[in-house]
């Protein structure tokens, strides 16, 4: 061996300049078939497969990737990777990156895709652009379809936020009584049913195919299901919050389970009866506790519950309240029924 010959220094493996997040490459995948989406080289349709199979892949990431980051967060910890990424960070970049790639998404239907389609006669109309005859066929399949299966709910108070399916589309209503409600707006909230189809062909007055979404039908006609209210706007949104099912069983399961307006004490007899402490308004109420925090409040649940039980409910009220719960459970009912 020659004095002239040189030698490679050994690489440091441990060199974050070496590695890339695997996180933020696999977006990188999954730009690469919003590329195929936006290629006017493949067919039309097949574009349009790929644009959604960009989507599903993303929930599916949102689901089990991104939460891999926040349940590390929520438990301290300070692991970091090969990139010497802390799960802070890599949240932090790979919010930046989906945000990015959504909009992209978008870009691509709205101003490629459908612009592509409607070249072929093929048009998917908002409502306000439907003739008679379409319109007539839409309103048919909302009456017979559509409106069977819708159950609205009005978020207050006495109606908590309903329970709503992991990714199934919902429509969100903001409303106002037409009489009374001193201008007060309330919040409605509808699930688009997942056994209709989600585009509904309509007859075209041109000689092409027209579709008309269903969740544009059902914002449509919304005031059928908001009797009373009149609909000032309206809005699709999805939940795909992975942490969604830990909130439910760590928050708003442990408020149910600590709720005493809704106690029933169970007496030898056999027979249930409600503490005289809760028919005299005391005690703690899950549903009010958890519309608070909807509005801002930051009040813990263990606070809530000791502010709301200043009466203490003890066996030895026992007998006393076996004496007047029938009576007081069917005034209860009376009351209920009237409202």
């Amino acid at each position: 061996m020659s004095p002239n010959d040189t030698f490679m220094a050994p690489i440091a493996l441990d060199d974050p300049r070496y590695y890339f997040n695997r996180h933020v490459q696999w977006l990188e995948f999954n730009r690469r078939v919003l590329e195929e989406a936006r290629d006017p080289g493949n067919p039309l349709l097949e574009r349009v497969k790929f644009l959604a199979i960009t989507a599903n892949n993303l929930d599916e990431f949102v689901e089990v990737r991104v939460s891999s980051f926040l349940q590390r967060i929520e438990h301290g910890s300070h692991e970091i990777g090969p990139d010497e990424l802390t799960a802070a960070q890599e949240l932090e970049k790979v919010s930046t990156a989906m945000q990015t790639f959504v909009r992209d998404q978008y870009k691509c239907w709205n101003e490629e895709l459908l612009p592509a389609i409607d070249k072929h006669s093929i048009r998917i109309l908002p409502v306000s652009e439907l003739d008679s005859k379409a319109m007539k066929v839409a309103k048919t399949f909302y009456d017979r379809r559509v409106a069977p299966m819708l159950t609205p709910v009005t978020v207050d108070p006495s109606h908590p936020f309903p329970h709503v399916l992991n990714k199934a589309l919902c429509i969100a209503f903001l409303l106002r009584r037409r009489r009374g409600g001193n201008g007060k707006n309330y919040f409605g909230v509808v699930a688009v049913p997942r056994a209709l189809p989600r585009l509904l062909r309509v007859p075209a007055a041109s000689g092409g195919i027209d579709y008309v979404s269903l969740q544009e039908i059902m914002s449509t006609f919304a005031p059928k299901l908001y009797r009373g209210y009149e609909v000032v706007a309206s809005a699709p949104f999805r939940i795909k919050d992975p942490r969604l099912c830990e909130r439910v069983c760590t928050e708003i399961l442990s408020a149910y389970l600590a709720d005493t307006r809704k106690a029933r004490i169970l007496g030898a007899d056999g027979t249930y009866s409600r503490p005289r402490s809760i028919r005299n308004g005391h005690g703690f109420s899950a549903q009010e506790h958890l519309m608070r925090l909807a509005a801002g409040s930051t009040d813990t649940l263990r606070n809530t519950i000791l502010r709301g039980s200043s009466v203490v409910y003890t066996p030895k009220d026992a007998t006393a309240d076996q004496t007047n719960h029938q009576a007081d459970d069917a005034a209860q009912d009376s009351s209920n029924a009237a409202v």
